[in-house]
């Protein structure tokens, strides 16, 4: 290798292992549980049901860490454990959904502050049932094993469950 091309080579090798540095998951904490894969498919009248935020909570409360995802456009969501980690602990879950869609709350821009000019209305697009652990029937089970699982919600609907007036902002 010649005196011009040393440099150059050093200076690339360099690059890339920071590169590559920086792309390293953080480590398991030493508490974290051993964890499974997991899949979960949300579907509305049998059609796959896009950006549904999916929270798994441990039936006996022995759970410390954060579960959930968000299903992609194949209704498919890859479950995480504390937003970073692929997979689940072993147990029992509900399984909780979300999914909402806002209208209303128009800005209007007036020099530096903004207002809205209408009233935000929320609402939920699966059935208040799902909302909540305590009301939830959906269940998931992880054996020490990996679990790919399909739930059918029923018909897609539109249901208020907050108003917030401009006035309150």
């Amino acid at each position: 290798m010649n005196q011009m091309m040393k440099p150059i080579f050093v200076l690339f090798f360099l690059i890339v292992l920071i590169i590559f540095s920086g792309c390293q998951q953080e480590p398991h904490p030493a508490d974290l549980p051993k964890l499974y894969s997991c899949k979960i498919t949300i579907t509305q009248d049998k059609v796959p049901a896009e950006n549904v935020q999916i929270s798994l909570y441990d039936n006996h409360l022995s759970n410390k860490w954060s579960i959930g995802g968000i299903t992609n456009t194949s209704g498919t969501a890859v479950i995480q454990t504390h937003g970073q980690f692929s997979g689940v602990p072993s147990g029992k879950f509900k399984v909780v959904l979300s999914k909402t869609e806002s209208e209303g709350g128009s800005e209007v821009n007036e020099s530096i502050t903004t207002q809205k000019s209408e009233t935000i209305r929320i609402y939920s697009l699966v059935d208040k049932k799902y909302l909540e652990e305590s009301t939830t029937p959906l269940e998931i089970n992880i054996e020490n094993k990996s679990v790919v699982k399909t739930f059918e919600i029923g018909t897609a609907n539109r249901i208020l469950i907050r108003t917030i007036d401009p006035g309150s902002i």
